[in-house]
């Protein structure tokens, strides 16, 4: 019997990203989301959280699944990569603030950036 999984390329390509940049996983700021690249009926494309990661500023910030993330310091965001490059101008205990859409509502939340462990 053959089992497996599968992961969004976009998540591969922001883990070696990561990686690649760091020489590891250990200490990068994280927001505590995983999210997926979704388009809307309008064209635009943005990060939907798919999940929220226990324990992590998001969690705290009160982040949903299924959140739209339209920016991340004011900088509009389309992609993965665009978020990433976000965080990236940030270190562990920083924050970030996302405009963030659900329910038809739009607001801002500051989450606080912590360290991946492991």
């Amino acid at each position: 019997m053959v089992s497996g999984f599968a992961v969004p390329s976009s998540r591969v390509v922001s883990v070696i990203n990561d990686i690649i940049a760091t020489g590891g996983f250990r200490g990068l700021p994280s927001i505590g989301v995983y999210v997926q690249e979704t388009e809307f009926a309008d064209g635009t494309t943005h990060p939907v959280i798919d999940s929220v990661t226990e324990n992590f500023g998001a969690e705290e910030a009160g982040l949903q699944k299924g959140d739209v993330i339209l920016a991340a310091d004011g900088i509009g965001v389309s992609t993965n990569t665009d978020l990433l490059a976000v965080r990236r101008t940030h270190i562990v205990g920083e924050s970030v603030v996302l405009t963030i859409r659900r329910d038809g509502q739009t607001f801002d939340v500051t989450v606080v950036l912590y360290p991946v462990e492991g």
